[in-house]
């Protein structure tokens, strides 16, 4: 992991990712570009607490995936 660095927020859209949680048809270390940031409600917690969701596009690939901050490393 010393060439990508783990990072909660400041992810946006064009960044290069790494997506580290497999799912169907999308494995764990697959690379992809972020082409949209969404941030869900405030759901009754403290303001600023809700969950940053991406739209993945995976390379080589025509699908767009979501995936939450937790599951995605910028790649250098």
């Amino acid at each position: 992991m010393n060439d990508r660095i783990k990072i909660a927020r400041g992810l946006h859209a064009g960044l290069l990712v790494c997506i580290t949680r497999a799912s169907i048809g999308v494995p764990a270390g697959t690379i992809g570009l972020i082409v949209k940031a969404y941030r869900t409600g405030y759901n009754g917690r403290a303001p600023g607490a809700g969950i940053d969701i991406y739209d993945v596009r995976p390379l080589g690939s025509d699908r767009t995936v979501r995936r939450m901050s937790r599951d995605l490393e910028v790649v250098q």
